[in-house]
């Protein structure tokens, strides 16, 4: 079996945030500081993270355990970047980085990001899993999963898919 690297989640100094990573029992790195524009949060996370992948999240959503595994497993395929939460919960290979730029705080980030990923042939996947609010998930959702990230045998591909094996919901 492949070893599996060690995904770092690179999350905001929210509090819910930390809540959800602790409950998800999922390694993290708080990058604290006062970010006028997301990209630059996104760009400090990219440079901080230990990891040759990086899994960034913000306040906006709350991911289970199982959405952090699903994120890893789409990497493996070959996916250039996954969002499963917008913009506040997505992951990518740092080699992404090297073939289209940093991010720039456009107006329109997301629509920035999918014309270079366009344009470098390199494949999305966009699917809107985890908006469920903290306190409701904690209700309802009693078993977490507890599977040691170590276990998991992911591989880093060292070709991204192309832009047609995109996966765009809602769309």
């Amino acid at each position: 079996m492949r070893s599996a690297p060690k995904i770092t989640a690179m999350i905001s100094d929210n509090a819910t945030t930390l809540l959800a990573m602790q409950l998800a029992q999922w390694p993290r790195e708080i990058v604290p500081g006062e970010f006028g524009v997301a990209a630059h949060f996104w760009n400090v996370c990219v440079q901080r993270s230990p990891d040759d992948s990086v899994i960034i999240c913000t306040g906006g959503v709350i991911p289970t355990q199982l959405h952090l595994i699903e994120m890893c497993t789409l990497l493996d395929f070959g996916f250039g970047m996954v969002l499963l939460g917008g913009l506040d919960f997505f992951g990518f290979k740092k080699e992404l980085i090297h073939r289209i730029g940093w991010f720039t705080g456009a107006l329109s980030e997301e629509e920035t990001i999918r014309n270079k990923l366009r344009a470098e042939d390199i494949s999305i996947y966009s699917q809107l899993l985890c908006s469920t609010p903290l306190k409701k998930r904690v209700q309802h959702e009693y078993n977490w999963a507890t599977t040691p990230i170590s276990s998991l045998g992911f591989r880093s591909p060292s070709e991204f898919l192309p832009w047609k094996k995109s996966v765009l919901f809602g769309e």
